[in-house]
């Protein structure tokens, strides 16, 4: 049963708030498509179904928010076994809050009181601010949750970083760094290189030459000295991972180094 709370509007300029409601689907029931004028969040508290937005269909259940955006057709459909409720609040805003609306369906279980207090706010005097208050926290804690994700994939590669930098001379195999962090090799490589700009293998292998350069240059090791130094097993495979780097072989790196020709190698 759908039951929409109308609200007038205060042309607020951050957050606008619309109309407010909730739906009580019945098993099977078809929300029908429509185009949506502004964006709308519907947080399921029960049951399960399937929401439609420009022919891409989704799976929501209790807990689940689904976002549709001004300009695109959805619809929603009941599970016939458990049908969802949801609550839902329509209105609009600026880019400062639309942008964290990176995904169309999210789970949230954290937002239930917010959507709660939205429903409740329908039987108080000042209704429309109270809405919009409640669409201010539901911003600021969905900013706050990002905030973690992001700030828990950096660690991931911070700790990957510092297991490289410690043990580069050791034989690496990034499965092993992945399984050690908790992450498949493929999504741990993803990770790594959408941070760093390289590849966890790519960083490695310039952490290891570079580290050779100094080695030959500061410390005057031979180029077998500095193979080994950095786990390269003979001086071939180094020499020509080291002129891949640099452009010239290690002799004439050294060369051009005690010469102070080097930046125009």
């Amino acid at each position: 049963m759908l039951q929409p709370f109308f609200l007038k509007n205060l042309q607020l300029s951050d957050i606008n708030p619309r109309v407010c409601g909730i739906n009580r689907c019945a098993p099977g029931e078809v929300y029908p498509l429509h185009y949506i004028q502004r964006y709308v969040l519907h947080y399921v508290t029960t049951g399960s179904g399937y929401y439609h937005m420009n022919g891409i269909k989704r799976a929501v259940t209790s807990g689940d928010i689904f976002v549709s955006r001004s300009g695109y057709a959805t619809s929603y459909i009941a599970d016939s076994a458990d049908p969802f409720t949801y609550i839902w609040v329509s209105f609009e805003c600026t880019d400062t809050f639309s942008v964290l609306l990176t995904e169309d369906v999210f789970s949230a279980p954290w937002a239930y009181p917010i959507f709660q207090r939205i429903i409740a706010a329908n039987q108080t005097a000042a209704a429309e601010l109270t809405i919009c208050a409640q669409i201010f926290e539901f911003f600021a804690l969905l900013s706050s949750t990002q905030t973690s994700r992001i700030a828990h994939t950096e660690d991931y590669v911070g700790r990957a970083i510092n297991y490289i930098q410690t043990n580069f001379a050791e034989p690496i195999q990034l499965s092993g760094i992945a399984a050690a962090l908790g992450l498949s090799r493929n999504y741990f490589c993803r990770l790594f290189k959408k941070q760093v700009g390289l590849s966890p293998q790519e960083y490695l292998v310039t952490h290891r030459l570079e580290t050779a350069a100094k080695l030959l240059t500061e410390q005057g090791l031979s180029q077998k000295e500095a193979a080994t130094r950095v786990g390269y097993p003979d001086v071939y495979t180094f020499s020509r991972m080291f002129k891949r780097k640099f452009g010239i072989p290690p002799g004439e790196y050294i060369r051009a180094h005690k010469n102070g020709t080097l930046e125009n190698t």
